[in-house]
C-alpha cells in the first residue's frame, strides 16, 4: 500500500535535537517494502539543520528515496499535495506558518527572466 509521511520540524532545539546516528539506524530498520511505498516525504518548515543535515547523508540513501524528500516552507505548500482537512496539525505548527507572501531569494529568477534580466518585451 502507498503512502504518504508529513514531518512537522517545528519546535527542534539542541537539547531535543536527535544525533545523526540515530536518524541513520531509524532509516536503516525501515523495511525496503515500506521504503519502496513511501510515494513522498514532505518536511514541513525546515530549518537550516534540516537543510545542512540533508546532504551530509544523502549518500548513504538511495536516490530513489532522496527524490521523495520534498522542502515545505508554509502550510498552503502543503495544501498543493495533500488535502491538510485529511491531516491533524498541531496548534503550534499552524501559529509558526509565515502569513506573508511567499519572498523569492536572491539565488532564484523568476520564470520570466534570465540572468536576473527581463524577457518581456
Amino acid at each position: 500500500m502507498d503512502y504518504v509521511l508529513i514531518y512537522f520540524h517545528y519546535g527542534l532545539r539542541s537539547y531535543n535535537r536527535p544525533s545523526y546516528g540515530w536518524l541513520m539506524q531509524c532509516y536503516l530498520k525501515i523495511d525496503r517494502k515500506y521504503k519502496k511505498n513511501l510515494k513522498a516525504l514532505y518536511l514541513v518548515h525546515p530549518t537550516t539543520w534540516i537543510k545542512f543535515f540533508w546532504p551530509v547523508i544523502r549518500p548513504f540513501i538511495s536516490v530513489k528515496f532522496s527524490r521523495k524528500v520534498t522542502y515545505i516552507n508554509r502550510l498552503s505548500q502543503l495544501e498543493e499535495y495533500v488535502h491538510l482537512d485529511n491531516i491533524r496539525i498541531p496548534d503550534e505548527v499552524k501559529s509558526c506558518d509565515p502569513v506573508g507572501p511567499l519572498e523569492i531569494s536572491k539565488n532564484q529568477t523568476r520564470p520570466t527572466t534570465k540572468f536576473h534580466v527581463s524577457l518581456q518585451l
